[in-house]
């Protein structure tokens, strides 16, 4: 009974629904940090084999002094430790004394932490000069030196702290005088009252203001619509006897080119293919040759005339053509080649 009570018990539970994990620009920075601080480590390692690698035999046999090995990783995990304790978020950058926060940072063996830039300039200064390569802090020279993001992932977090501390403070704290608000409640402290009164007239001041930029916004659309009707009703007007004019002389020019068309047309077909027609009809042909159906009742009377004055059904010349493998055209009666061909209506 016990068991069953229990596992009914546990079927009853509600299933808790998995948060969505989203990746937002802040997320997708820290995961940028994290990788590049994972390439650093891997680069170190290949700094520490090819330093191996460069070491001549005389160094291997301890004939030669060798040079100094490069930080391992547990080496570089404990010097940032170490820069982590004394680490202060007000603390600027020892060169350009400009606040670290989310730059490229530096920081050396020597746990001293610098904007990348400003180290670079300060050896390439040292170079200049003839100096030896040194610490701007504790002249540790030959020091060894990485990326830290470390430092940037700490002065962003700091910084989304301040924002969600800001953004919830206000949250609550309206939440808190609407609360008392709507209870009808009156403080007694000075303080409080005051705090109260300007809430109340911030929400009437906010609400008043929304109310006129809403009107106003409406009144400008309105004004923006009338004079975008007014410009498109002189516009209209300005080019509507113009354009009137315009598309009469166009239609008249349009006639004139067609009904040149059509007389040329006319006396095309009157100089070459009345002849050809005429010829044609003499036969007093009423059968196509290659279907051998009428010319009238087929397909609206649609016939093609060729040159040689033979006639056929539109569709039977086209069957014809496309099985034409040879694709040598000629008359399918008297073989002409080349023939040119009259498409005729009504025949």
């Amino acid at each position: 009974m016990q068991s069953s009570q229990s596992s009914r018990s546990v079927e009853r539970q509600p299933r808790r629904l998995q948060p969505i994990k989203q990746v937002d620009a802040v997320t997708k920075m820290l995961e940028d940090q994290n990788q590049k601080d994972q390439a650093d480590y891997q680069n170190i390692e290949k700094k520490r084999m090819q330093y191996i690698k460069n070491l001549s035999l005389a160094q291997r046999l301890g004939l030669v002094e060798k040079p100094s090995l490069p930080l391992s990783q547990t080496e570089w995990k404990d010097i940032e430790q170490q820069s982590l304790k004394r680490f202060n978020d007000k603390e600027p950058c020892p060169i350009c004394y400009d606040d670290l926060r989310f730059q490229e940072q530096t920081i050396l063996s020597c746990t001293h932490v610098f904007h990348k830039k400003c180290l670079d300039s300060f050896e390439r200064f040292q170079r200049l000069k003839g100096h030896d390569k040194a610490c701007p802090i504790c002249r540790k020279e030959d020091y060894d030196q990485k990326t830290y993001a470390e430092g940037m992932k700490r002065y962003l977090i700091r910084c989304i702290v301040s924002m969600q501390a800001l953004a919830r403070g206000f949250l609550q704290r309206n939440k808190f005088y609407q609360g008392m608000k709507d209870k009808g409640y009156n403080p007694s402290n000075g303080a409080m009252r005051r705090r109260f009164i300007g809430y109340k007239l911030g929400r009437i001041g906010k609400r008043y203001m929304s109310m006129m930029n809403k009107e106003r916004e409406e009144i400008l659309g309105t004004i923006q619509r009338v004079d975008k009707s007014i410009k498109d009703t002189d516009k209209l007007l300005d080019s509507f006897m113009p354009n009137m004019a315009r598309i009469w002389q166009e239609r008249r020019e349009r006639q004139k080119q067609e009904q040149a068309l059509n007389e040329h047309k006319e006396d095309v077909f009157d100089k070459f293919w009345k002849p050809i027609r005429d010829k044609a009809a003499t036969r007093q042909e009423k059968e196509c040759p290659i279907c051998y159906n009428s010319y009238k009742y087929h397909q609206n009377g649609e016939v093609y005339l060729l040159d040689c004055s033979h006639m056929f059904h539109k569709c039977c010349l086209e069957s014809f053509e496309r099985f034409d493998l040879g694709n040598n055209l000629c008359c399918p009666m008297c073989r002409h080649p080349s023939y040119q061909k009259k498409l005729i209506k009504g025949f």
